[in-house]
């Protein structure tokens, strides 16, 4: 799966998405898009998946990018069937962290800051 820096990010991604994952992301592209529409504006594999040293039993850490994101419970009862049903098929975790669309623009907190520099969008 190629790789798509996020903008502003100036530094290309050092290592690709393994080929492994491809089938995994994007299914769950697919299934975000469904159940948000134009609500959905990234999904992006970060963490030790992205920048290429997990271990056989990391975790997938995604962050999911959403418009008008106001509601966590909603949002996670929305998702959470789908997500255990691909960590059940695939026997991986997959670890969502939900963001508002301008907070994630705007924040420079340390966890947007690791997103924004080792994250790939999907």
């Amino acid at each position: 799966m190629p790789t798509q820096p996020i903008s502003g990010n100036t530094s290309p991604i050092a290592a690709p998405i393994p080929a492994a994952l491809t089938p995994l992301l994007r299914t769950l592209k697919s299934q975000l898009q469904t159940l948000w529409g134009d609500r959905l504006v990234h999904l992006i594999l970060f963490g030790s998946r992205a920048r290429g040293d997990a271990q056989p039993n990391s975790d997938i850490d995604v962050a999911i990018v959403l418009k008008n994101f106001c509601d966590l419970g909603a949002e996670l009862q929305l998702v959470g069937q789908p997500i255990c049903n691909l960590c059940l098929q695939y026997d991986v975790v997959i670890s969502p962290v939900f963001l508002d669309e301008s907070f994630f623009l705007q924040n420079n907190g340390m966890l947007m800051r690791n997103i924004r520099k080792e994250g790939v969008v999907v």
